[in-house]
């Protein structure tokens, strides 16, 4: 049985966003994350070490935010007004 506390995973709110996707995550590891559109371009990246992404400068649509601890990468997807 896992432990709670070592389970990778998050949410993002709000879901829609307008510009600052919040990121929660369920324990503090480091992670990286990547965003991409729904043809798999990938439009951002980088190290996630605030809980906050800005997100105003994508236009409006579906998108898919992966995170990553560099053993694990879990994906979920947001729009964007």
């Amino acid at each position: 049985i896992a432990n709670e506390s070592n389970v990778f995973d998050f949410q993002v709110y709000p879901n829609p966003v307008e510009s600052t996707l919040n990121i929660y995550m369920f324990d503090n590891r480091s992670v990286s994350y990547k965003i991409y559109n729904l043809m798999g371009q990938s439009l951002k990246a980088g190290k996630l070490n605030q809980q906050e992404l800005n997100v105003s400068d994508l236009t409006s649509g579906l998108y898919i935010l992966e995170v990553n601890d560099g053993q694990k990468a879990i994906t979920k997807k947001f729009a964007k007004k």
